[in-house]
């Protein structure tokens, strides 16, 4: 084997007497088996043939198949177990979620109802109080379950998943506007002498704290177990988000008139709803000063409110399908509009409608209560059936990046001021002519200015 690769001389005395070439006495070089051979020549890079030399022959080992494990690649990956079509991990979020938006609903019906009882005709107090309470209470809250669901949910399971939520909702409204209903009968059947109001307060609120105990019981399991596997799971890939500041947003919204008839809907809607709700609920009062009765109408007016809207919910497709973005977009304007004119004719001239509507055995007051609980109704049942729906499609025409900067921009300035801008005004409103009923008129004005601006931004969007 040592002979074989040997480098044998290569007759460099009869090179020289060819040509001249460097006076360098032979040497023996060894060569690997493998390679080019170098040149022995020094300074020389050049390469030269290596000749042919036998390979010695070597011993074969004896080859045993053997399987060995290999990591799967991410294309390999085994396919995740699905259940009607989700993952085990969607179902671990969803399913909790839509039982806790339930109890938040159930309990947010009751203490609502009952914070209006118990505002509205306290000695006093007025309705007058119900905008503070929105823009310094309910808002901050309001946020909460948004931060807490954004934190484990994606956007496509948002999309699939939230109309859900919006039915267990409105079956939430239905069982909890019962409950109100209920305790606040029970007056009837209690001996003279004991406080009815008090024995329906304390039933309302023990089931209050239940409610409460499971939702914060569910936020726990969810921290606890499901989290971690999400936060593992958007760390391997991490999305950027857009963030945009006030000052940004604004100035997106100046720039794009698309985005801008966008945010009018978002705006005008959180505006108009409340500008009608508050005056309803000052003639609530003068119709029902007993806090039974009132909590009873409004145990009511949410079990109407859960009902229809489940039923528009349902409809909403067929809606859709048949008359398309542009009219579905513009039913909860018109309805709003309609209702509020009705509504405010209703308080405004009262003693002009009056003989009309003693022939139907009604009062202008009365009358202004049902009109106000069907615009409230209808606007709210509209809202989740039609006009989230319509907004969220107003997306879709746009590039990704308008889309995540306009959406962006909306949730940072329109969806606050939709929600507080209605209680603002009638902050204003109140402070300045002294009451909420001197202010009337000048609501309905306003209201009539917004819905035609939403009405406009409606129609500028469809074309």
């Amino acid at each position: 084997m040592a002979s074989l690769l040997m480098k044998p001389q290569l007759g460099l005395s009869s090179l020289r007497t060819r040509r001249a070439a460097p006076n360098l006495a032979p040497r023996v070089v060894r060569v690997s088996a493998a390679g080019p051979y170098k040149s022995p020549l020094a300074g020389s890079s050049s390469e030269l043939p290596r000749p042919f030399l036998a390979p010695s022959p070597q011993p074969v080992a004896e080859i045993v198949p053997s399987v060995a494990p290999q990591a799967a690649s991410s294309g390999d990956a085994a396919p995740v177990k699905k259940y009607f079509g989700f993952e085990a991990l969607t179902w671990a979020k969803i399913i909790p979620l839509g039982f806790m938006f339930f109890c938040i609903l159930f309990n947010y019906t009751i203490l609502r109802d009952t914070k209006d009882v118990l505002v509205v005709t306290a000695p006093g107090s007025g309705a007058e109080i119900i905008p503070f309470l929105k823009t310094w209470v309910n808002l901050p809250m309001a946020i909460g379950f948004t931060i807490g669901y954004a934190k484990i949910t994606t956007v496509e399971e948002a999309s699939q998943f939230y109309p859900l939520f919006g039915l267990g909702a409105n079956v939430a409204l239905i069982f909890s506007g019962q409950a109100v209903k209920y305790f606040s009968l029970v007056r009837a059947n209690l001996p003279p002498g004991v406080d009815g109001w008090a024995i329906s307060l304390n039933g309302l609120m023990g089931m209050v704290v239940i409610g409460g105990a499971l939702i914060t019981a569910i936020y726990w399991g969810l921290q606890r177990k499901v989290v971690p596997q999400i936060k593992s799971l958007r760390e391997k890939k991490k999305k950027v988000k857009a963030k945009m500041s006030v000052g940004e947003s604004f100035a997106f919204l100046a720039a794009s008139p698309y985005i801008r008839d966008l945010a009018l809907l978002v705006v005008s809607y959180g505006i108009s709803i409340n500008l009608v709700e508050v005056t309803w609920k000052s003639k609530i009062k003068a119709q029902f000063p007993n806090p039974n009765e009132y909590s009873a109408f409004m145990g009511e007016f949410s079990t109407a409110t859960g009902i229809v809207t489940f039923a528009m919910m349902l409809l909403s497709r067929v809606i859709f399908k048949k008359f398309g973005w542009g009219v579905a977009a513009l039913i909860t304007p018109v309805m709003l509009l309609l209702t509020g004119l009705i509504f405010f004719s209703l308080v405004l001239f009262s003693d002009s409608v009056k003989p009309w509507l003693a022939s139907l055995g009604l009062t202008p007051l009365y009358a202004a209560v049902l009109v106000g609980a069907a615009q409230n109704i209808f606007s709210k049942s509209s809202k989740y059936s039609l006009f989230d729906p319509c907004k969220e499609m107003a997306y879709i025409p746009l590039e990704d990046e308008v889309k995540t900067k306009g959406k962006a921009a909306i949730d940072v300035i329109c969806n606050p001021l939709g929600k507080s801008g209605g209680a603002l005004i009638q902050q204003f409103m109140i402070i300045g002519f002294g009451s909420l009923a001197a202010s009337t008129p000048y609501l309905g004005g306003i209201l009539l200015a917004i819905v035609l601006v939403w009405i406009g931004a409606a129609a500028s969007l469809n074309k």
